[in-house]
C-alpha cells in the first residue's frame, strides 16, 4: 500500500476529514502517502491513478474514471452516496462503526419521549411550574420496544435496551431468529407486532423498497399512544402519513425526514407531539477517530 486517495470533506464539521485526521493512518503505515482532495470534482479530475479510495461519494457511472481502483472505503453505513461497481471488480467497504453512537442517540430519544420532555421544555420556555405533566409516565423497564431493521445498528440497540429490562422485539427482512436470537421476526409478523409495542424504532436503509414503509394503515395498527422514532432513512416514513395519524400516537421523534430539511410549512413543525433533529444521530466528536480506526483494521487485513 503505497498511496491512499482521500475525498472526505463535508459541510458538517463532525464528518469533515482534514489532513490532520489521517495522522493515525500515517503512523500505522509509515510508507503510505495520503493524497487528499478538497471535493469530489477534483478527485474525478485528478484521481485516475487511485487504487484505494476513501470517499463520501462515488456514483456507479464514475467507476470508469478510476481504471486502477481496487477498493473503496466509505464512512457511510449504506449505499446512498457510494454505489457499487457495475463491473463488480471493485470492493466497497461501508462503515460498520456507527452502532455505539446511534444507540446513545436513540436511547436519548426514547428517554426524551417517554418522560414527556418535549412538554417539559415548553413549560420551561413559558416559565411554567407544572408538576403534573409527567404524572402518566411509566418506567421504561418492562415496556415493549420494537426495532424495525435488525442490522448492525439494530443489534446494538437491541442489546442495550434488553440490558435495561425492556421486552425487545425486532423485525428483520432476511427472516427471524438469525443467529438463534429470540424475539427476531420476519417481515410477515409486522402487523401482529405493531399493536404490542410501546416504542417503535425504524432503522431501515434508504432502499426504494422501504419508501413509505410505515404507511397510514400500518401506523393506525400501532398501539394507541405508542411512541415512534425514525433513525434510519427518511423515506420509510412519509410526512403526510404521520400528519394524518399523529392523534393516534403518543409522540414521534424524527432524526430523519422524507424531505431534508423538512419544509417549514410542514404541519409536523410545532406539533407538541413531535420532536425533530437535523439528521444528527452520529454527530459526535468520536466519529472521525472511529472511522479511521476501522480503516486501519481494513488496511491491515489487505496486507495479510
Amino acid at each position: 500500500m503505497k498511496e491512499i486517495h482521500a475525498c472526505l470533506r463535508s459541510s458538517i464539521k463532525a464528518f469533515d476529514f482534514k489532513d490532520e485526521d489521517y495522522k493515525s493512518i500515517r503512523e500505522a503505515f509509515p510508507g503510505a502517502k495520503i493524497k487528499s482532495y478538497a471535493n469530489y470534482e477534483s478527485l474525478k479530475k485528478s484521481g485516475r491513478q487511485a487504487k484505494l479510495l476513501l470517499t463520501w461519494n462515488l456514483s456507479s457511472k464514475d467507476y470508469e474514471l478510476f481504471p486502477n481502483l481496487r477498493a473503496v472505503i466509505t464512512p457511510a453505513a449504506g449505499n446512498d452516496w457510494v454505489e457499487s461497481d457495475p463491473a463488480n471488480e471493485v470492493s466497497v467497504f461501508y462503515g460498520t462503526f456507527h452502532g455505539e453512537m446511534m444507540e446513545e442517540s436513540i436511547l436519548g430519544a426514547v428517554f426524551f419521549m417517554n418522560q414527556k420532555m418535549n412538554l417539559m421544555v415548553r413549560g420551561y420556555q413559558n416559565r411554567a411550574w407544572d408538576r403534573n405533566i409527567q404524572s402518566q409516565c411509566r418506567l421504561l423497564k418492562n415496556q415493549t420496544l420494537l426495532i424495525i431493521g435488525h442490522g448492525n445498528i439494530g443489534k446494538h440497540c437491541s442489546s442495550l435496551f434488553k440490558r435495561m429490562g425492556l421486552n425487545v422485539l425486532a423485525i428483520n427482512r432476511s427472516g427471524g431468529n438469525e443467529e438463534k436470537e429470540k424475539g427476531v421476526f420476519g417481515i410477515e409478523f409486522l402487523s401482529a407486532l405493531l399493536p404490542k409495542a410501546d416504542h417503535i424504532i425504524l432503522i431501515l436503509p434508504g432502499n426504494d423498497i422501504d419508501k413509505g414503509f410505515l404507511d397510514e394503515q400500518l401506523l393506525l395498527l400501532c398501539k394507541p399512544g405508542a411512541f415512534l422514532y425514525n433513525f434510519g432513512r427518511g423515506n420509510a416514513l412519509e410526512s403526510e402519513a404521520l400528519e394524518s395519524t399523529i392523534d393516534h400516537l403518543g409522540g414521534v421523534f424524527l432524526d430523519v425526514t422524507d424531505t431534508e430539511p423538512l419544509p417549514r410549512n410542514s404541519q409536523l413543525w410545532g406539533n407538541e407531539k413531535v420532536m425533530i433533529t437535523p439528521h444528527s444521530s452520529c454527530v459526535y466528536r468520536e466519529y472521525k477517530p472511529l472511522f479511521i480506526s476501522e480503516v486501519i483494521k481494513l488496511l491491515r487485513r489487505f496486507q495479510n
